[in-house]
């Protein structure tokens, strides 16, 4: 059984697996963080938790992109959730 802390971990390192190669705009993190299974508000509070304590920058309106600190987490996390884009890029590869 997942708790709310399990959730909330998950999230977090679905949405700095979006931005750790990459910078996005709002709409398409957005739109890819719900196809992993992100909740919307559980979305919009994990961003505005990362943006307020350094681990995603904005460096204009609407685009984000992780911070070295952010890809430090990411690989501190217990499980790093791959999303299907990294899945996906991987297989591409092989």
């Amino acid at each position: 059984m997942r708790t709310a802390f399990d959730e909330t971990l998950r999230a977090i390192s679905i949405i700095l697996s979006l931005l750790n190669s990459e910078s996005r705009r709002w709409t398409a993190l957005y739109m890819e963080a719900m196809a992993e299974g992100v909740s919307p508000s559980a979305f919009r509070n994990i961003l505005r938790w990362l943006l307020r304590h350094g681990y995603v920058e904005r460096p204009k309106r609407g685009v984000y992109r992780a911070t070295e600190r952010g890809r430090k987490l990411l690989e501190a996390l217990p499980w790093r959730k791959r999303c299907r884009q990294t899945r996906l890029d991987e297989y591409i590869e092989s």
